[in-house]
C-alpha cells in the first residue's frame, strides 16, 4: 500500500507538473501521510520517497509554486522522526538524513555567496534572486516539519545558514521578497523550535535574531512611506518583525527540553527580552498612525507592545522618555480609534503597565509621571460612553489599577468633575456615585479588592448614565 501511495505521488508530481493545483494537492497528501510518526520509518525505506525528492530537484524551481516547496520539504524533514533510535537517543541517522535532504540546500546556498567577490557582481541579477528565494522557500518548509524529537539536531545543521542569511540581509535590504522570506524563516525557527532547545543552541539563535533586527535597522528606519496606492502586502516585512518579536518573547522563561540538557552557562548574555527591546526600537519610527490603519499589522502591534509589557514592563520603564511617550500615544489611539480588539489590548496594557508602576513606587517615577494622563482619559472615555459597553468590565479592572496607581490624582479629578456640574443636584448625586464606586475597597490592586470594585463598577455605570452627560 505504501508502495502504491507514493508511486501515486511520484507519478503525480511528474506527469502534471503543470497543473498547480494537482500537484498542491498531491503535496498536501504527502505531508499528512508523513504526519503519523509511526509510518515514518517504513516511508523512509520506500525508494519512492526518495525518487519524490529527486523529481523536485530536477524541477524549474520558477514553476513551483512557494506553498508546493514548502509542503514538500515539510514533508522530508518530518519523517526523520522515524530515525531517531529512542533506546540509545543517538541521532546519527537523523544526522545522515538532514545530510541527504539540507546538505544540498546549504551547498547551493555556499555555491551563490562564495566567492564574496562573484557574489558582489551578480547578487542583482535575476536568476541568482530566484536561487535565494528557493532556498530559503524550501528552508522554510523544512522548518515547519521538525518537532520535539527533531528540533535540536536540525537547529544546530542549519545553524550555518541562518548566520549567512545575516549577510543576505544586507546584500538584499532593498529587495522586499527576500526580506520578507529571511524574517519568515526566523519566524518558523523560533516558533517551531526555540522551546525545545537548549540554553546554548538558544543564545545562538538569539545572537542571530539580534544580529538581524540590527541589519534591518540601518535599511528601514524611515524608509517606508504611504502613498495613495499603498497596500497592506508592502508592510509585510514590518508584520513578519512583530511576529518574530512576539513569538520570541516567552521563550525565556517556557522551556520544554528534557530536563538533563545543559543549563544556562555564565556568558549568556543575550536574551529574548533583549532581540524585542531592540527590535522595539527599530518599529516604533515605523508605526504612523497611517500605517496602523491596515488591520492585521494594527493588530498585530499592539498584540506585542501588550505581550511585551505584561512579561516586561520593567524592560519599557527603562527605555527613553520619548519611546515611552511614543508607545503610549498609540495606545491612546488605539482606545479611541480601532476595534474592539484593539482596544482589549490596549486596556490590558494599560493595566498591566499601571501594575508594575504601583509596585515600582518612585524606582520608576519618570515612566509615573508620563503614564499619569491615562487616569482622565480612561475616566472621559467610559463617562462618554466611547468604550463599547461589552468591554466595561475589563475596563473597569483597568480603571481600579489606574485609581490605585494614582490615588490622588483620582480624587482631584472626582472633585472636578464634581465641581464642574452646572446644576448642585447633579454635583450631588455625581460625588454619592464616586464614593460608593469606592466604598469599603482598599486601594492596593489585591485581587480581592478588583473584584468588589467590579461589582460596584458595574453600580456605578448604571446609575451615572442615567443623570450626567459628559462631552
Amino acid at each position: 500500500m505504501m508502495n502504491f501511495i507514493l508511486s501515486k505521488v511520484e507519478s503525480n508530481l511528474s506527469s502534471y507538473s503543470w497543473e498547480p493545483g494537482i500537484v498542491k494537492e498531491t503535496v498536501d497528501f504527502l505531508v499528512s501521510l508523513t504526519e503519523y510518526g509511526s509510518q515514518s520509518k517504513r516511508i523512509l525505506e520506500n525508494k519512492g520517497f526518495w525518487q519524490i525528492l529527486e523529481i523536485y530537484r530536477r524541477m524549474e524551481a520558477r514553476s513551483v509554486p512557494s506553498e508546493v516547496k514548502k509542503g514538500l520539504y515539510r514533508a522530508f524533514v518530518r519523517v526523520g522522526a522515524g530515525l531517531i533510535d529512542y533506546r540509545t537517543r543517538s541521532c546519527d541517522a537523523l544526522l545522515q538524513h538532514w545530510v541527504k535532504v539540507l546538505k544540498p540546500l546549504q551547498d547551493r546556498l555556499q555555491n551563490i555567496v562564495c566567492p564574496p567577490e562573484k557574489f558582489s557582481r551578480t547578487f542583482q541579477e535575476e536568476t541568482t534572486r530566484y536561487e535565494v528565494s528557493d532556498v530559503l522557500e524550501c528552508l522554510i518548509g523544512s522548518t515547519q516539519g521538525t518537532n520535539i524529537q527533531t528540533a535540536n539536531s536540525y537547529f544546530n545543521f542549519i545553524l550555518p545558514i541562518l548566520n549567512e542569511c545575516c549577510s543576505l540581509v544586507n546584500v538584499y535590504h532593498n529587495y522586499q521578497q527576500i526580506i520578507e522570506l529571511i524574517l519568515e524563516l526566523f519566524y518558523e525557527i523560533a516558533h517551531t523550535t526555540l522551546c525545545y532547545l537548549t540554553e546554548s543552541e538558544k543564545c545562538k539563535l538569539f545572537q542571530c535574531c539580534l544580529r538581524i533586527v540590527q541589519t534591518y535597522a540601518c535599511f528601514n528606519t524611515n524608509r517606508h512611506s504611504l502613498e495613495a496606492a499603498a497596500e497592506e502586502d508592502t508592510y509585510q516585512d514590518i508584520l513578519l518583525l512583530m511576529k518574530l518579536m512576539t513569538t520570541l518573547l516567552p521563550k525565556d522563561f517556557i522551556d520544554l527540553r528534557p530536563s538533563e540538557e545543559d543549563q544556562l552557562s555564565n556568558d549568556f548574555t543575550i536574551m529574548a527580552s533583549d532581540v524585542c527591546i531592540y527590535g522595539l526600537n527599530v518599529i516604533m519610527p515605523l508605526m504612523t498612525v497611517d500605517l496602523l490603519k491596515f488591520p492585521s499589522l494594527c493588530l498585530q502591534y499592539f498584540k506585542m507592545i501588550t505581550f511585551l509589557c505584561e512579561i516586561y514592563p520593567e524592560k519599557i520603564c527603562e527605555q527613553s522618555p520619548d519611546l515611552i511617550e511614543s508607545i503610549l500615544m498609540t495606545v491612546e489611539l488605539g482606545l479611541k480609534a480601532f476595534t474592539v480588539d484593539v482596544c482589549i489590548l490596549c486596556s490590558d496594557f494599560l493595566r498591566a503597565f499601571g501594575s508594575y508602576l504601583f509596585n515600582a513606587r518612585q524606582s520608576a517615577m519618570p515612566a509615573r509621571q508620563i503614564f499619569s494622563p491615562f487616569l482622565k482619559l480612561l475616566m472621559d472615555l467610559i463617562l462618554s460612553h466611547q468604550i463599547n459597553s461589552d468591554l466595561m468590565p475589563n475596563t473597569g479592572i483597568t480603571l481600579y489599577v489606574l485609581i490605585c496607581c494614582y490615588p490622588e490624582e483620582y480624587r482631584a479629578l472626582v472633585q472636578g468633575m464634581i465641581d464642574s456640574q452646572q446644576y448642585p443636584v447633579i454635583g450631588e448625586r455625581l460625588a454619592r456615585a464616586f464614593t460608593e464606586l469606592t466604598s469599603n475597597i482598599a486601594l492596593n490592586k489585591e485581587r480581592s479588592q478588583w473584584k468588589k470594585f467590579s461589582d460596584n463598577f458595574e453600580k456605578f455605570l448604571l446609575d451615572v448614565q442615567g443623570f450626567l452627560l459628559v462631552k
